[in-house]
Parts: structure tokens; C-alpha cells; sequence
């Protein structure tokens, strides 16, 4: 009797030795994963009290962008009055440059004139040594002396210069 009663205890116990083996596996991965929640909870606590400081540094981000964003225009308003002054750089100095090649085109000018004049005065003084000697053997001979095709041909080209 007592070796029934054994043997039957014996799947009884067998079976509570089960489930004490199954509650404590239980209970080791229910440890475990109250575990990882309570590290989780506690990584989210110490985030939660950075965040004050974080809101903080993106106020001072958020003015410092501001502020560069005013830099940034009046960096550009600078460069529009920079290429303003540039263009009227350009602008006299182009002027400058039509003033002198008008100044130097007006001397030119005024250089070709005195040469003309020099040269029609030679041609004058040629002419009137020419006349002269007409005159004077007119008044001594009494007739001309005809120089020709010679000089004619000579004083259209002379004159041909000038046209």
C-alpha cells in the first residue's frame, strides 16, 4: 500500500515539481521583462529631464538663425549698394575715356588744320614767287611766258589734296 500510494505520489510530485519549474520560468521572464521596462522607463525619465534644456538650446538656435538671417540681408544690401557703385565706376570711366578720344580726335583735328594751313600758305608763296616773275618779265618784256600744262596740272593737284 504505501508503494501505491508512493507510486502515486510520485506523478503528483513529479507534476507540482513541473509547474514550480514552469512558475519559476515564469517568473524569471516576467523579472526580466519588468526589468527591461523599468531600465526603459527610467532611460525615458532621464530624457524627459533633459528636455527642458534641449527646448532651451533650440530657442537659442532659433534666435541665432534669426539673427544670421538679418546678417544675411544687410550682407545683401551692402552687395546691391557694392555693384551700384560699381556701375557708376564703369559708367565715368567711360565717360572719362570719350572725353579724352574726343580730346585727342579734337587735336588731331586742330593738327590737320595747321597743316593744311602751312601747306596752303607755301602753295600761296609758290604762286605769288610765280606771279611775280610773271609781272616782272611782263613789265620788262612786255609778254608772258606760258608755263604750260605744267603748272595747271599742278595746282588741281594741290587742290585735290584738300578735297
Amino acid at each position: 500500500a504505501m508503494e501505491s500510494s508512493e507510486a502515486r505520489r510520485e506523478p503528483a510530485v513529479k507534476s507540482a515539481r513541473y509547474d514550480s519549474s514552469a512558475v519559476d520560468g515564469d517568473i524569471v521572464i516576467l523579472s526580466a521583462q519588468w526589468e527591461r521596462r523599468r531600465t526603459a522607463m527610467k532611460q525615458l525619465h532621464e530624457q524627459q529631464q533633459l528636455l527642458p534644456a534641449f527646448v532651451s538650446e533650440l530657442d537659442v538656435i532659433s534666435a541665432n538663425i534669426a539673427h544670421l538671417e538679418g546678417d544675411f540681408e544687410e550682407m545683401e544690401s551692402r552687395l546691391v549698394y557694392l555693384e551700384t557703385l560699381c556701375c557708376q565706376c564703369e559708367e565715368l570711366i567711360c565717360h572719362l575715356f570719350v572725353v579724352d578720344l574726343n580730346s585727342q580726335y579734337a587735336q588731331k583735328v586742330a593738327d590737320l588744320e595747321q597743316a593744311i594751313q602751312k601747306k596752303l600758305k607755301e602753295q600761296q608763296k609758290v604762286y605769288e614767287e610765280a606771279f611775280n616773275e610773271d609781272m616782272k618779265q611782263y613789265l620788262s618784256t612786255g609778254y608772258l611766258h606760258c608755263r604750260g600744262k605744267y603748272l595747271f596740272i599742278s595746282i588741281i593737284k594741290d587742290n585735290m589734296y584738300y578735297i
